[in-house]
């Protein structure tokens, strides 16, 4: 059953985050640095969590989450990236964990010619960090 509501949830986000890109799309047009070669066929889902400091928290939860997607997808490289940039930092300063924002995973996977990339937010509710998440994203269609 918490499988089928987590599958369920992940389905709805990823919804709301393609309809959001569309939304973004017609709004707007952003420059980027100068077109890299890139592959469609080398494809990556970026999972985007809100974040947490606690690790087993985190291995339960949002590893648990990009494992599913690494077993469901198997063609497909996933990433991690949180929105919490106070996450991000208490992380690095504690643990010396590395996390990227969003914008640095899609950097990254844009550096490494990843020309099919899926972004997928764990957030269950919308609110400033996803709308955050939908412009980022934004930024990178095409």
């Amino acid at each position: 059953m918490k499988k089928l509501l987590g599958i369920a949830l992940a389905s709805a986000a990823a919804g709301l985050c393609l309809s959001a890109l569309k939304k973004a799309s017609d709004e707007q047009t952003v420059e980027l640095s100068p077109v890299k070669r890139s592959s469609p066929n080398k494809k990556a889902i970026l999972v985007v969590s809100f974040g947490t400091s606690y690790a087993q928290t985190r291995e339960k939860t949002i590893g648990a989450i990009e494992e599913d997607f690494r077993r469901a997808f198997p063609d497909y490289t996933v990433r991690r990236a949180f929105t919490s940039g106070m996450i991000i930092k208490k992380l690095r300063q504690r643990d010396g964990i590395e996390i990227d924002t969003v914008e640095q995973a899609l950097q990254k996977l844009y550096d490494e010619g990843f020309g099919t990339v899926i972004c997928q937010p764990t957030h269950v509710m919308n609110g400033f960090e996803f709308d955050d998440v939908r412009q980022e994203v934004a930024r990178w269609e095409g």
